[in-house]
């Protein structure tokens, strides 16, 4: 053959909507022979394209089986940390009602009343713990409320101080006219709780940890990448320590559910995750900036509220001064609780009739409805729940007021709640928001904001400056 003679041409191939080319070399090959190689590049194509096949159907099997798994964790996990946080929230409820009723035998200057106040802030905090946990098992509802971001962060200087340790510097430049925010107080301490354990890591229980609060404006072009997030007017939170930082890997996985870089005993690889979630739920943004041996800075930016006014100074509850002769029926499972309930409102000159069930209840309001005055119902008990008991006593008497408690914060977001129109309270509570709740729903008033109706809870985002 002589290759001066030899010509090229280009001999599509339709197969599978796969277009495969052949070097054909015209004058050099038979017809026969031409047909002989088109077929055995045929079979060629025919092994690659199976080859390929099984091999992405294979990655996407383990990807859907990882993910599957994964899902799994994270169901089993919340489900057991939704049963703790509900069971640890009655016994909560039971110590504050406790500690309320033995601080108010007592006199206010007395070293045992100051005693029982240290009992009191510490069931608190136990409080915002079990909280937490109800948000990471979802099923806590979320709870926002205008802040003012300084003010919180100072109040809860002793208690990052803590987590960071006593070799750990705080330096905080915190504006006292900086924006309000919408956030639920318990996701905001989160935020600083998780990104000051994330900080004593990485400075390894020694350095500074540097806090500040500005006012800011995004652009358009600053917002475009984040979903969710408009331009307008946002507070800025930057959070800096001088620890090791973080390679270009971390940074890129660093929100990643389950991700750490920590010991086994360390870490869970669940705070990030959770500090990225809440900014995004609040339709903010958060930015991270980091070095190997230089140092991290995350900037967290949530929206203005522009609507209504933050606290200029955190208030106690004061407990109501007046006494009532009211007739209360109380449905509550838990025995301990039941008994703290009638003894709170015994106290306060209530006449209290209390039931283990739902339908022993039911059968006492049947016999006497115009004995009772408004009806107190736990929500999750066994037999009949508390939106039963509600619905059934007010087919009997459609005024009669209820009052329905929980442990499942996720309930306040349920069409049940929605249809039942009832305040409810979450536990735990104290005995001051117990009667508060009581006295403003027989006297006719709007709730507390301590103890949300359903219908507060959905509280729209606010409409930012620049939209």
């Amino acid at each position: 053959m002589r290759l001066s003679r030899v010509s090229e041409v280009v001999v599509p191939i339709q197969h599978d909507e796969r277009v495969h080319s052949i070097l054909i070399l015209r004058g050099a090959l038979s017809p026969r022979k031409r047909e002989l190689v088109l077929g055995i590049c045929k079979v060629i194509s025919d092994v690659v394209r199976c080859v390929l096949a099984r091999d992405l159907n294979a990655a996407s099997a383990k990807a859907n089986k990882d993910s599957q798994r994964q899902s799994a964790k994270m169901q089993a996990l919340g489900l057991i940390a939704g049963e703790i946080a509900h069971d640890f929230n009655n016994l909560l409820t039971v110590m504050m009602g406790n500690c309320d009723l033995v601080r108010s035998l007592l006199p206010e200057d007395s070293a045992e009343s100051s005693m029982i106040g240290e009992v009191s802030e510490a069931v608190d905090r136990a409080g915002v713990l079990t909280k937490r946990i109800l948000s990471f098992s979802r099923k806590c509802g979320s709870d926002p409320k205008v802040i003012h971001a300084s003010e919180q962060i100072r109040r809860l200087s002793g208690m990052l101080q803590m987590i960071a340790g006593r070799q750990v510097e705080f330096d905080t430049k915190l504006g006292d006219y900086v924006y309000p925010i919408l956030l639920d107080p318990v996701e905001f301490e989160q935020i600083l709780i998780n990104l000051t354990a994330n900080a004593r890591d990485a400075m390894e229980g020694k350095g500074t940890i540097s806090i500040a609060t500005s006012n800011v404006r995004l652009s358009p072009r600053d917002v475009r990448d984040h979903k969710g997030a408009y331009p307008g007017e946002y507070l800025l939170i930057q959070f800096e320590d001088n620890g090791c930082g973080m390679d270009a890997r971390t940074k890129s996985q660093v929100f990643e559910p389950f991700f750490t870089t920590k010991k086994e005993e360390q870490g869970t690889g669940i705070g990030l995750m959770t500090v990225h979630g809440i900014v995004n739920r609040a339709r903010g943004l958060i930015r991270l900036e980091s070095q190997v041996g230089a140092g991290t800075r995350f900037s967290i930016y949530l929206p203005r509220q522009s609507d209504g006014i933050a606290p200029s100074s955190l208030q106690k509850n004061v407990a109501p001064k007046r006494k009532s002769t009211e007739r209360i029926l109380v449905v509550e499972d838990d025995s301990v609780l039941r008994r703290l309930l009638t003894r709170i409102l015994e106290v306060h000159g209530f006449r209290v009739t209390a039931f283990a069930e739902g339908r022993d209840a039911l059968t006492a309001f049947k016999e006497a409805p115009e004995e009772f005055d408004l009806v107190l119902s736990d929500i999750m008990m066994p037999g009949m729940s508390g939106f039963e008991v509600a619905e059934q006593v007010r087919e009997i008497v459609p005024g009669v007021q209820v009052i329905l408690m929980t442990g499942f914060g996720d309930i306040l977001e349920s069409s049940e709640a929605a249809s039942a129109n009832v305040p409810i309270l979450t536990k735990p509570f104290t005995s001051t928001s117990l009667l508060h709740t009581i006295f403003t729903t027989l006297d006719g008033e709007s709730e507390d904001s301590s103890s949300p109706t359903p219908s507060e809870q959905n509280i729209s985002h606010p409409e930012v400056i620049g939209t």
